[in-house]
């Protein structure tokens, strides 16, 4: 194991030199045994190490595991540094899955950690298996090629960086040397809790495919990981390429020659929209895939004039033959881009989003099961019956979702709805058909949507998407209050009628 690790730096060349490195040590298996020989070869390497606890605050037992880690820590003559998060806090503040929040709040710590202690990299204790995790989950999710190549070894964040030496080495390797070594650990209980995603993955899922399909499924997955790593450092010199080629940068805007871009394979123009919305002195928040694919149809095929507003204060618009980023002036006014519709306008949960151009406002909130039910009795009570000013309500089960970014939005191109019941999706078109939804309404229907994933044609169809189940303990109620009179009255007509 130490010749993996020395084998390790030898090959990572482009790290500089380091004279004092964080290790992210949770008090599990892995973390401990990283703290082990990373402090073991922390003289050979010239490096002195700082260990970082990050206490999440959501056991009862945190507070005797960051005991147990600063212990093991000085026994080594080891830096220690402990850091409590309020993850209930975050959580409540932002809506956000406990897994989400902490993990959030974890690369807060660490960072801060690092800044603290003069630090140039920070030691993640990563291994192969969570790596075929990683890719597994993701790909449940529908990511990209490039989320399909997991967790990089090296990553560098501003002037830290963050390393996982431990990517190629199995979780049974680290166990032996755990047992070998006589190194001592904590067992974190949540994690043969099948409540989280990852953890059905870990459990149930990867036994399975071991079993009935691949015995090397994880080898299989991590070598997949990093093929697509080395596929994608090639696209992305193409991708910066192909940008300095169809890509001017102005004084407070960039212009994209819609020619040159035309030209390009789809898969470069994403990598050069990518490279614009991540641009450095820039930094807008809250893209994603959608937007990429609403930006090149606008430069593919919208018109000249037509527009979508981004994030920050800018907008993306078609002006002849070029796609220009600039400031949004007040003059201005985000407009839709023929079948696209308007802008995606991220939900705030908890909180109230407005989107006046698809004419709703939406409220929404986590709620706990107990007050759920208890909200649920008292309408039925009441018994308010349907009218022009009753709230469009959905809920959806918050836990399975672990905090994905949801959006309102228009339809797009191509999108499919998965029905209740139907066991499957139908073009979006086509549900509108069946229900005899006008088609002057179609464009201008708002969607809540994750990704290309419809959750809910508001106000009119849930998705089979993430419902509220038995064993649901925290629930996104969204609430959807009209200010599109058409699309108001068309729903209260079909309902009273239905």
């Amino acid at each position: 194991m130490i010749d993996k690790l020395i084998d390790w730096f030898d090959r990572h060349r482009e790290l500089p030199t380091l004279h004092r490195v964080v290790v992210a040590v949770s008090g599990g298996v892995d973390s401990m045994v990283a703290m082990d020989l990373i402090g073991q070869l922390s003289g050979a390497l010239g490096f002195s190490v700082v260990v970082c606890h990050v206490d999440h605050r959501i056991r009862p037992e945190s507070e005797d595991e960051q005991r147990f880690v600063e212990a093991e820590a000085v026994r080594r003559g080891l830096t220690f540094h402990g850091v409590a998060v309020d993850v209930p806090g975050r959580i409540r503040e932002t809506g956000e899955s406990p897994q989400a929040a902490a993990r959030a709040l974890r690369y807060e710590a660490l960072t801060q950690c690092a800044r603290e202690a003069g630090a140039e990299a920070v030691v993640l204790a990563h291994h192969q298996d969570d790596q075929a995790e990683t890719v597994l989950l993701r790909l449940l999710r529908g990511a990209s090629p490039t989320g399909l190549g997991g967790m990089n070894e090296v990553r560098r964040s501003g002037d830290l960086w963050w390393l996982r030496p431990f990517l190629k080495v199995t979780k049974a390797e680290l166990v032996a040397y755990a047992a070998d070594h006589g190194i001592p650990y904590r067992e974190d209980p949540s994690n043969w809790s099948t409540k989280y995603l990852r953890n059905k993955i870990r459990l149930q899922l990867i036994p399975l495919l071991e079993t009935d399909y691949q015995p090397r499924v994880k080898d299989h997955l991590a070598r997949l990981a990093q093929m697509i790593q080395e596929d994608e450092a090639v696209l992305t010199s193409m991708a910066l390429e192909a940008r300095d080629r169809c890509v001017r940068v102005g004084s407070g805007n960039y212009r994209i020659d819609i020619p040159r871009f035309s030209d390009l394979p789809a898969a470069l123009q994403r990598r050069v929209l990518t490279l614009i919305l991540d641009y450095p002195s820039e930094r807008w928040p809250g893209w994603g895939a959608i937007q990429v694919e609403a930006l090149r149809n606008l430069a593919l095929h919208g018109r000249s004039g037509s527009e979508l507003r981004l994030s920050g204060g800018w907008r993306a618009r078609r002006v002849y033959d070029e796609l220009v980023f600039d400031r949004f002036g007040e003059e201005g006014r985000p407009i839709g881009v023929g079948p696209l519709g308007a802008s995606p306008i991220p939900l705030s949960v908890p909180g109230r989003t407005s989107c006046p151009i698809l004419g709703v406002t939406i409220d929404a909130t986590v709620v706990s099961r107990q007050e759920w039910e208890l909200r649920a009795r008292a309408e039925a009570a009441n018994d308010p019956g349907v009218g022009p000013s009753t709230p469009a309500v959905a809920d959806f089960d918050w836990e399975r979702m672990e905090g994905r970014p949801l959006f309102i939005r228009s339809r797009l191109p191509g999108d499919r709805f998965a029905p209740f019941g139907l066991g499957g999706t139908k073009k979006i078109k086509d549900v509108w058909i069946d229900d005899k939804v006008p088609r002057e309404l179609r464009d201008r229907w708002p969607l809540l949507a994750a990704g290309r994933e419809i959750l809910w044609i508001i106000g009119w169809r849930r998705s089979a998407h993430w419902p509220v189940t038995k064993d649901t303990q925290r629930i996104l109620h969204v609430e959807a209050t009209w200010t599109n009179e058409e699309i108001r009255e068309w729903v209260h007509r079909r309902t009273r009628k239905n």
